[in-house]
């Protein structure tokens, strides 16, 4: 408790208490001070786990309340071609005949919904990976930032620790060990982006694509 918080204390135990009763006073501020200081860490939780940021963050254009019909389309803009039922592949050329390889996949059903994307690199005459300090590709970065932001921002440092939430680095976004991590009991999120290679996964189950 901070100093200010301590004189707010013993003025207000002065000046509403008896000497004899000040000390349930104290009691009574003390259990005021912590009921306050839980429903501000349970609404910083309810900020980070509404489940409606989920279902809107976009990849690549696309989110979980995109309309399945209007996916091919939107990502043929952004350069992806079709092969299969809902599955989106693209290359890009960099020097030295390194390539990289994007692959998103869509699945939509009546209880689960899930948006995946994968990109690594391959080809050319160098084969070890990209250093560590490389930075993560610029089409990757804002999108990465925004799902670590709603997984690891607004919790308790013991809610960060156990989503195993890293700092952002420019060469590393990442939670949840690399795996697939369980936002209550409707939300997973799996993110691990770096230079040499990103993956990124949001599933939903029991929604509407019609919900708010």
């Amino acid at each position: 408790m901070s100093l200010i918080q301590n004189s707010i204390m013993k003025t207000f135990c002065h000046h509403y208490f008896l000497p004899s009763q000040r000390s349930l006073g104290w009691t009574v501020f003390l259990l005021f001070y912590l009921h306050s200081s839980v429903i501000a860490s349970e609404t910083n939780i309810k900020k980070s786990t509404n489940i409606n940021h989920f279902l809107t963050l976009e990849i690549e254009g696309i989110s979980l309340k995109t309309p399945l019909e209007t996916v091919p389309s939107i990502l043929e803009k952004h350069g992806y071609e079709q092969t299969g039922s809902m599955t989106f592949i693209k290359q890009n050329q960099h020097p030295g005949q390194r390539k990289s390889n994007y692959r998103i996949e869509v699945e939509g059903a009546d209880k689960i919904h899930r948006i995946t994307y994968f990109r690594g690199k391959s080809g050319g005459r160098i084969k070890s990976p990209p250093k560590q300090e490389e930075p993560i590709l610029p089409n990757e970065i804002e999108m990465a930032k925004e799902l670590h932001d709603l997984v690891c921002s607004g919790i308790t440092t013991e809610e960060q620790e156990k989503r195993s939430c890293l700092p952002i680095t420019a060469s590393n976004i990442s939670f949840g060990d690399g795996g697939l991590l369980e936002i209550g009991s409707r939300i997973g999120v799996k993110l691990d982006a770096s230079a040499a290679t990103t993956t990124i996964e949001i599933k939903s189950a029991q929604f509407s694509r019609g919900d708010n």
